[in-house]
């Protein structure tokens, strides 16, 4: 898709991600090594570099060993990538079609302010970058085409990597109506939510509500070309059903969803059900279950349930062996996901984990008549990585946690003074909390006590107590903000508590 981005922009974005991520200051040198550009080339390019950081109340910082990019500490990387995309004019035209569905040659000119040769190129650009994706513009009029369940997936995606988490760019959807509904779904016991996108789920709603509503069917797909178990696809119908009476909805609207969600989750849902409802494949499935089992007793981890896990796993190389378009099943068009970076921390630091995960998953695509260029490899192992409950956590126990004993022959009681302060200076004396409510809001955020609110993505939200983007390197100064912050909210308690004991 990097097709639908001008060199120029492509250049600008490398230099902004390698500053982002870089250890320490840059040089231009490093940077025309970079972007392969000349020296002066990359000075043009750092002028519109440094726009776009004071764009997002940054500074490119320059001095004699040379630049740094400093954010505000809750920006991150995915800031300029939303921006990036949102400029582009091949994804502007792609957008306009789905809006629109169906517009004429002098419709997009004047929308997109382009000569006729101008989105021609266009056009041209935007049928390669979507021929992976299974999808192609036809024209006279212009308009999208593809399997119904892969449009949908692909604009999911690009709605999600150009407009971010927080901002809703479907007017014609009530983002409150599509937010209850998420909520709704928390509360029920039959489902497991810890490893659902829940804006993911709100925005492919969107999508195929307009689609719909478009006279498209979602069942316009190769995946129903296949026989069904018709009576697990009448379970799920109920199950779908039972929870949107709930909501008390309109007829027209509950019967809407109820298509909906009956596909997404007989298709794509059902392993984040509590109980599974049934398998593509049962044999390879649950060999798949007994080879997980295998795996964490090789590694002394934890008995858990697989059956959700495998479950998944079937799902996605069902979805492969009928779907000829592998990236399609991606869940991104630029930018990769940053729960895909685990893959690559597991490779590194358990390489023995990652060569037996690797090999199980192997020997699956043979019983779903797959080899291993038809499956994105890594986005497999993700999935198993991401979705086994607690795993980087035992396997640090096991593999990575340095442990201490003390001991001291003054007494007992010394020695347990003397781990204590250790337990204070090791950890850092902070306890950590996930967030677990479906949308980022002031009032979600007043069940929680905490001091400092930790994101993953660019946050707008305006709350009192200081809040820090994490940056995907977890090292050197990129931990700096958090640091810093967290020694500041230690030093106001310990004031506070010596405040408090002189009051007394």
């Amino acid at each position: 898709m990097w097709e639908l981005i001008s060199s120029k922009e492509q250049k600008q974005y490398q230099i902004i991600e390698h500053l982002y991520y870089a250890e320490e200051t840059q040089t231009i040198e490093d940077l025309t090594k970079i972007t392969g550009a000349s020296r002066r080339s990359t000075v043009d390019d750092l002028k519109e570099v440094r726009k776009h950081v004071e764009a997002a109340g940054g500074v490119l910082h320059t001095n004699n060993d040379g630049l740094e990019i400093r954010l505000p500490r809750h920006y991150c990387i995915d800031y300029f990538q939303n921006q990036l995309i949102q400029r582009a004019l091949g994804f502007n035209l792609l957008e306009l079609l789905f809006f629109h569905t169906k517009l004429s040659a002098k419709q997009l000119e004047d929308r997109l302010y382009l000569s006729t040769s101008s989105l021609n190129r266009r056009v041209q650009a935007a049928n390669s970058a979507m021929r992976e994706f299974g999808l192609s513009i036809q024209t006279n009029p212009y308009t999208i085409q593809g399997d119904e369940y892969l449009i949908r997936r692909f604009f999911t995606t690009y709605f999600i990597e150009a407009y971010g988490y927080e901002y809703w760019p479907f007017e014609s959807v009530d983002f409150e109506e599509v937010s209850a509904i998420m909520d709704s779904l928390t509360a029920l016991s039959s489902i497991k939510f810890e490893t659902v996108n829940f804006h993911r789920f709100k925005v492919f709603t969107a999508v195929s509500l307009i689609r719909e509503r478009k006279g498209f069917d979602i069942y316009n797909s190769k995946l129903n070309e296949s026989p069904i178990d018709t009576s697990e696809l009448l379970k799920v119908t109920k199950h779908v059903d039972r929870w949107l009476s709930t909501l008390h909805l309109p007829k027209d609207k509950h019967a809407e969803y109820t298509k909906l969600y009956t596909y997404y989750m007989f298709y794509y849902f059902k392993s984040y059900t509590d109980k599974p409802l049934s398998f593509f494949n049962q044999h390879a499935a649950l060999k798949f279950m007994e080879d997980l089992e295998k795996i964490a007793s090789n590694f002394q981890l934890p008995k858990i349930d697989f059956s959700q896990l495998s479950e998944k796993i079937d799902e996605m190389l069902f979805n492969y062996s009928k779907i000829p378009y592998k990236r399609a099943l991606d869940n991104y068009l630029l930018f990769p996901s940053r729960d895909l970076s685990l893959v690559g921390f597991y490779k590194w630091n358990y390489p023995l984990f990652y060569d037996q995960l690797n090999q199980v998953l192997k020997t699956m695509y043979l019983d779903y008549e797959l080899s291993e260029q038809n499956v994105n490899v890594q986005t497999l192992l993700s999935t198993v990585l991401n979705r086994w409950d607690q795993l980087t956590l035992h396997l640090y126990e096991n593999y990575s946690v340095c442990r201490l004993l003390v001991y001291s022959p003054i007494s007992l009681r010394h020695a347990n003074n003397l781990a204590s302060m250790l337990r204070s200076k090791l950890e850092r004396a902070c306890t950590v909390e996930v967030f677990s409510g479906t949308r980022l809001t002031k009032k979600q955020l007043s069940s929680y006590e905490f001091d400092i609110l930790v994101t993953a993505t660019t946050p707008k939200i305006n709350i009192s107590q200081p809040v820090i983007a994490m940056h995907r390197k977890l090292s050197g100064h990129h931990m700096a903000p958090l640091v810093k912050e967290i020694d500041r909210i230690m030093d106001m308690n310990r004031s506070k508590s010596r405040y408090t004991f002189n009051e007394i």
